[in-house]
């Protein structure tokens, strides 16, 4: 259970209860994902982030059920010869169904899948309320939820994202100050089932998060900047890779190849201006101006998240960068339409 429950889970969350106005809602309703889970309109236009870590619990605890009935359903109707055959994350519920179906049994993941374990889904809020907690989802400033969740809202109903959100389905985000990882507070993460975005983020480069549209500046630290909608299209990209892979979509297999290629182009580049130490030299800040951004260099992962927060931003136009940097935006066009 631990391998399906624990913290570095990852997955879609489609139909969630979001705590609104003293009710619980059926937030993520509508149209079926392409990977069977459900997603949509959130209701009225709305996006409630919680304030208790209590409510937060119950979300990320509903979301990961969701999640989890989300892969089962595109699992369970296989004969026990095909379930032997999957592999990856997909393949942890696949040997439990093998098991059931060869009368060995219904595991406490596929209970919890169906949501038919109670007690089991109780025990992980407990879990997720302490955690919460120990984030601090009830310190945050009462303005820095505000202006979350105003950039919540807005991402959510921008117009140029919805044929993206009917694919890939809307997930909750969620106002943090503390990291219980340990080390600096970071700006956001994503979370398998949550964006997470800290109070706490006013020290990264000695400014905070500012409202406003996703723009792109190419050549800067990150594609995002201050940008708060900016930060949730990087974070939501983290996402789409992830749905993408959990599918072993042809179009996300042709991504590493690409920013490997792409790394390497800069690597060597900003090593010939570089000085023989590696220190820094006006021709490097040359290098630096063509790339898509610094954190696009940093991960495979992050390079993904930077190009899909390019491509969707309000102002993206391919011309803007650099050539070498066109195959990636190029595949990230064709992912996003």
């Amino acid at each position: 259970m631990a391998a399906l429950w624990g913290e570095e889970q990852t997955g879609f969350a489609m139909k969630i209860l979001i705590p609104y106005k003293g009710k619980l809602l059926n937030s993520f309703e509508g149209h079926e994902g392409i990977i069977g889970h459900q997603g949509g309109s959130l209701p009225r236009g709305e996006h409630s982030i919680p304030t208790k870590a209590l409510d937060a619990a119950k979300i990320r605890t509903n979301a990961l059920i969701s999640e989890l009935g989300g892969r089962l359903k595109k699992v369970e109707n296989l004969q026990p010869a095909e379930l032997l055959k999957i592999t990856g994350r997909n393949g942890i519920l696949a040997t439990d169904l093998w098991r059931e179906k060869s009368g060995m049994g219904t595991s406490d993941a596929l209970m919890f899948a169906r949501n038919q374990d109670e007690s089991q889904k109780n025990k992980l809020v407990r879990r997720w309320s302490k955690i919460y907690r120990a984030r601090g989802v009830e310190e945050v400033s009462p303005e820095f939820h505000s202006l979350v969740e105003e950039s919540s809202k807005s991402f959510y109903s921008n117009p140029r994202m919805q044929d993206v959100f009917a694919r890939f389905g809307k997930i909750p985000v969620f106002t943090c100050t503390k990291d219980d990882w340990g080390g600096d507070v970071p700006q956001a993460r994503y979370e398998g089932t949550v964006i997470e975005v800290f109070d706490g983020s006013k020290q990264w480069w000695g400014q905070g998060l500012k409202s406003g549209a996703s723009t792109t500046t190419p050549g800067g630290i990150s594609i995002p900047d201050k940008s708060l909608e900016g930060v949730l299209h990087h974070e939501y990209g983290h996402h789409v890779q992830n749905a993408l892979n959990d599918v072993q979509d042809p179009l996300v297999k042709e991504w590493p190849s690409l920013w490997s290629t792409y790394k390497s182009s800069y690597d060597a580049d900003y090593k010939a201006a570089a000085h023989e130490d590696g220190t820094w030299t006006p021709a490097c800040k040359e290098v630096e101006k063509t790339r898509i951004s610094d954190y696009s260099l940093t991960k495979e992962g992050e390079g993904f998240a930077e190009a899909f927060a390019a491509v969707t931003a309000s102002d993206y136009s391919r011309d803007k960068y650099d050539k070498r940097c066109h195959p990636m935006l190029e595949l990230m066009e064709r992912i996003v339409k």
